[in-house]
């Protein structure tokens, strides 16, 4: 029979200067019984610690899916794993009858562990050989009783993380802006596209017909404009990957001019392209401009939702 006490006491771990840790036992009765059973694997209740539940897994012939068979294999489990990382110290203990006391493991008296939503387990596949737990055993009791425990403190509580949601193909997620009357635009004026949606999120084209900032006199800039009204949470960011293209009239796509990028939108940058689109004098060579015309497209191939928690 397995019985777990919870000690709860107050002590520094070895390793950590001025740093409060939790000790928890679980007593083994009928020792040398519990080797000839058939069950592998015994789980002990939840127990709580520094905020965290968690379990103790003790295999008593060793973890044989990982080839151990000559000794005891124990383990800390996250009983109920957080999304973010958790950073706990910890040792395992085993109860010396001759000393009367809990002494850390030899091989097992200190270890940092990372524990999160993927990650639930560390501990020790070869903590003790079993020929360790004979009759003269000082580890085993009269009674063929013996004591194996773990002392714990949470090192680092980071409470960070991220959740990518996909937008799984966005519907409607090309859009074409017919840019009439070119030559008569504003050399220096900004030109909006009509609005665009795509799912809840608007977006907007944003053309200078004479280039841009170092690109002025050059190039056309043309850059995606998410709109403020899009639903990123705060901290939180719309990453996408999409491409700009300018339409070649001939109706041929190879011919389509097009520039594809990706980027994170966020409250604090709704504004990402290309300054240097395309060179003013390749719009006729290149036919990308017909009776004054200019047919702009965009298409996102993949938006996702990023979370940080």
């Amino acid at each position: 029979m397995i019985y777990m006490t919870n000690y709860n006491v107050p002590g520094p771990v070895s390793s950590l200067q001025n740093v409060p840790a939790a000790q928890y036992t679980i007593k083994i009765e009928s020792f040398s019984l519990l080797r000839v059973m058939k069950k592998e694997k015994h789980v002990s209740g939840s127990f709580e610690a520094c905020g965290y539940k968690w379990r103790l897994i003790l295999y008593p012939n060793g973890r044989r899916d990982r080839g151990v068979t000559d000794h005891i294999s124990l383990y800390l489990k996250m009983a109920e794993p957080r999304p973010w990382p958790t950073v706990t110290f910890f040792k395992m203990l085993v109860y010396d009858y001759r000393q009367q006391m809990f002494s850390a493991v030899p091989d097992a008296s200190g270890t940092a562990c990372r524990f999160d939503h993927i990650k639930s387990e560390g501990g020790y596949d070869r903590l003790l050989a079993l020929e360790t737990f004979t009759t003269s055993s000082r580890f085993l009791d009269d009674d063929d009783s013996c004591v194996l425990g773990v002392e714990l403190h949470v090192a680092m509580d980071t409470r960070k993380g991220a959740c990518l949601s996909v937008i799984k193909g966005p519907k409607d997620n090309t859009h074409t802006w017919l840019v009439p009357n070119f030559s008569h635009m504003d050399d220096d004026k900004e030109n909006w596209s009509p609005e665009y949606k795509i799912g809840d999120h608007p977006l907007w084209l944003r053309l200078y017909v004479n280039g841009y900032g170092k690109s002025k006199g050059k190039s056309i800039s043309l850059y995606l404009y998410l709109g403020k009204g899009a639903a990123i949470s705060e901290g939180g960011k719309l990453y996408a990957e999409y491409k700009l293209r300018m339409k070649n009239h001939s109706g041929d796509r190879n011919k389509h001019w097009v520039k594809e990028d990706q980027h994170s939108f966020s409250p604090g940058t709704y504004s990402e392209g290309f300054e240097d689109f395309v060179a003013l004098d390749k719009l006729e060579r290149q036919g990308l401009i017909k009776d004054d015309c200019l047919e702009i497209e965009v298409e996102i191939t993949f938006m996702a939702i990023v979370r940080e928690f």
